[in-house]
């Protein structure tokens, strides 16, 4: 796996993946890292029923991992994951347009962000457009 796709994320996601410290000969073989974050809800997510949560796992997998999506990925060379999990765990009354309203704001906070990992370079990458 080339080095191109380092520029393409910010400083903050890529680790010793994206750095040059290693020693000649040397290979990384994994870099995998796992963030857990809770928040009170702030700004226009004040009503949220509790305090918002996130996984992030992120970083370089080497080529015998599985992906697990419907069905599993064996993978065949080096990749980069990036996986936002994010919820509230709270106890609140079944309302369809509160829960639709809730996956809205996620949603929101998923999108920025993936927007927010990208270097410019990145964005220039995949053809990013604001909206």
């Amino acid at each position: 796996m080339g080095s191109k796709w380092t520029k393409w994320l910010r400083a903050d996601l890529t680790g010793w993946s994206g750095s040059s410290n290693l020693g000649a000969g040397t290979e990384l073989l994994a870099d995998v890292n796992q963030s857990q974050f809770r928040a009170k809800p702030v700004g226009q997510y004040t009503d949220a029923p509790g305090d918002v949560q996130s996984d992030i796992t992120y970083g370089l997998i080497p080529p015998w991992s599985q992906i697990q999506l419907d069905p599993p990925r064996n993978l065949d060379q080096k990749s980069y994951v990036l996986d936002m999990d994010i919820f509230i765990q709270a106890g609140q009354e079944f309302r369809p347009e509160d829960l639709v309203e809730q996956l809205r704001m996620l949603h929101t906070q998923i999108d920025s962000f993936f927007r927010w990992s990208l270097a410019e370079e990145g964005a220039a990458y995949f053809g990013v457009e604001e909206l």
